[in-house]
């Protein structure tokens, strides 16, 4: 059963994917219809889960379900990764790379190759209190307190020189 995803409330357990571009906003509109339609029949052991996506920033497809309700189940979490792939394929998108980093300078999204973090920490792309998005939240509550965290708390921090990995305060408001 598909509700609108704020309505998943606070305890709702999340799947985040990370695109490895930036998405179109046709592409937005045509996954959050497709994804829509599978919440719409998504079920566990017969049972309808409560459930919602989202796609945020252009960049991450967010799977939720109030498990209050009904739980999610191995074959059921299955079957929505293979939808996530096909949403992939019919986009071309690689939903399943864990290989980019996603930081944000200002409002934007920017994705970085985890090959192209030195040179980024280099020019002063990436710094210690440089937002960066957390893909391994499994809650809904978390992506209103720490899905966004500063570089330097991260696994990221062993990429700068142990004198920068101090974050400041002051600093890491925009």
């Amino acid at each position: 059963m598909f509700v609108d995803f704020e309505l998943l409330g606070p305890n709702a357990r999340v799947w985040l994917y990370q695109a490895d571009r930036i998405l179109s906003d046709e592409e937005v509109l045509s996954i959050n219809a497709y994804m829509r339609d599978f919440c719409r029949a998504w079920k566990a052991h017969g049972r309808d889960l409560t459930s919602s996506s989202t796609v945020l920033h252009n960049v991450f497809l967010i799977i939720g379900v109030d498990e209050s309700h009904n739980k999610a189940s191995g074959c059921s979490i299955d079957a929505s990764i293979g939808v996530i792939r096909e949403l992939g394929r019919r986009h071309s998108i690689d939903f399943f790379n864990r290989l980019q980093v996603a930081c944000l300078n200002g409002n934007e999204v920017r994705l970085l190759k985890k090959s192209e973090i030195p040179g980024a920490i280099e020019t002063g792309i990436l710094l210690p209190e440089t937002p960066v998005f957390d893909t391994l939240i499994n809650q809904a509550a978390y992506l209103k307190t720490g899905w966004v965290v500063p570089a330097g708390q991260t696994w990221l921090s062993r990429f700068f020189a142990p004198d920068e990995k101090t974050i400041h305060p002051d600093t890491t408001k925009g």
